[in-house]
Protein backbone atom coordinates (compact mmCIF):
# COMPACT_ATOMS: atom_id res chain seq x y z
CA UNK A 1 0.00 0.00 0.00
CA UNK A 2 1.23 3.33 -0.74
CA UNK A 3 2.19 5.10 2.32
CA UNK A 4 2.47 8.51 1.50
CA UNK A 5 1.88 10.19 -1.97
CA UNK A 6 3.76 13.06 -2.72
CA UNK A 7 1.90 15.56 -5.29
CA UNK A 8 5.28 17.79 -6.15
CA UNK A 9 6.68 14.46 -6.99
CA UNK A 10 4.29 13.45 -9.14
CA UNK A 11 3.92 16.31 -10.97
CA UNK A 12 7.73 16.29 -12.05
CA UNK A 13 7.67 12.23 -12.90
CA UNK A 14 4.49 13.25 -15.26
CA UNK A 15 6.70 16.12 -16.86
CA UNK A 16 9.85 14.41 -17.18
CA UNK A 17 8.02 11.51 -18.89
CA UNK A 18 6.44 14.03 -21.19
CA UNK A 19 9.82 14.69 -22.43
CA UNK A 20 9.90 11.18 -24.06
CA UNK A 21 6.17 9.97 -24.71
CA UNK A 22 3.52 12.32 -26.39
CA UNK A 23 0.32 11.40 -24.86
CA UNK A 24 -3.59 12.46 -24.22
CA UNK A 25 -4.42 11.97 -20.72
CA UNK A 26 -1.50 10.96 -17.86
CA UNK A 27 -2.14 9.38 -14.28
CA UNK A 28 -0.73 8.46 -11.53
CA UNK A 29 -3.10 6.05 -9.62
CA UNK A 30 -2.90 3.17 -7.07
CA UNK A 31 -5.27 -0.01 -6.57
CA UNK A 32 -5.39 -2.99 -4.37
CA UNK A 33 -2.78 -6.31 -5.08
CA UNK A 34 -5.28 -8.21 -6.29
CA UNK A 35 -6.17 -5.59 -9.15
CA UNK A 36 -4.21 -5.96 -12.32
CA UNK A 37 -3.05 -2.78 -13.08
CA UNK A 38 -1.78 -3.54 -16.81
CA UNK A 39 -5.44 -4.03 -17.92
CA UNK A 40 -6.52 -0.68 -16.42
CA UNK A 41 -3.70 1.35 -17.55
CA UNK A 42 -2.72 -0.66 -21.47
CA UNK A 43 -5.92 -2.57 -22.39
CA UNK A 44 -8.43 0.38 -22.22
CA UNK A 45 -10.56 -0.95 -19.42
CA UNK A 46 -10.43 1.64 -17.63
CA UNK A 47 -12.97 3.55 -18.81
CA UNK A 48 -15.22 1.15 -16.51
CA UNK A 49 -13.63 2.01 -13.12
CA UNK A 50 -16.36 -0.34 -11.21
CA UNK A 51 -14.36 -3.04 -12.14
CA UNK A 52 -11.32 -1.66 -9.94
CA UNK A 53 -13.31 -1.10 -6.76
CA UNK A 54 -9.75 -0.51 -4.96
CA UNK A 55 -8.75 2.37 -7.24
CA UNK A 56 -7.56 5.76 -6.22
CA UNK A 57 -6.73 8.34 -9.24
CA UNK A 58 -4.06 9.91 -7.04
CA UNK A 59 -3.26 12.99 -9.98
CA UNK A 60 -4.84 13.41 -13.42
CA UNK A 61 -4.08 15.30 -16.17
CA UNK A 62 -5.58 15.22 -20.01
CA UNK A 63 -3.98 17.64 -22.85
Amino acid sequence: MLEKYNESLGKELIKGMGDFVACHKSEIFTVGKDQCTYNYAFKGRGDDISQYPTLEILMQNVY
